[in-house]
């Protein structure tokens, strides 16, 4: 993609550039939806970035959006780790067992 429009606004390309074009992964669009979702419910209640009991819907609520973009993605960059994240995190508010 964006070699196609590097292409139409006849932008000169060295052949590293063109390498590195070449190899950019590809983003799956709904994946990264579900991700963008899941880090707005995991964020929503949290400006301090700290959590607290009472923000466990939106912690289930983003866990399942994590596990719907790696299930789209298995490679997924950005669900990987978030996804640890919220675990975690259920974890310490809820206990180690929590689920």
């Amino acid at each position: 993609m964006a070699q196609a429009i590097a292409t139409e606004v006849r932008i000169k390309l060295t052949p590293q550039e063109q390498i590195r074009l070449s190899n950019a992964r590809q983003v799956n669009p709904e994946a990264h939806e579900a991700d963008l979702r899941g880090f707005y419910e995991l964020r929503k209640h949290a400006p301090t970035g700290l959590y607290v009991a009472e923000q466990r819907e939106n912690t289930e609520k983003a866990i399942k959006y994590f596990q719907q973009a790696l299930a789209l993605d298995p490679n997924d960059a950005l669900a990987t780790p978030a996804w640890r994240t919220p675990t975690t995190t259920r974890a310490h508010i809820y206990g180690p067992h929590s689920k």
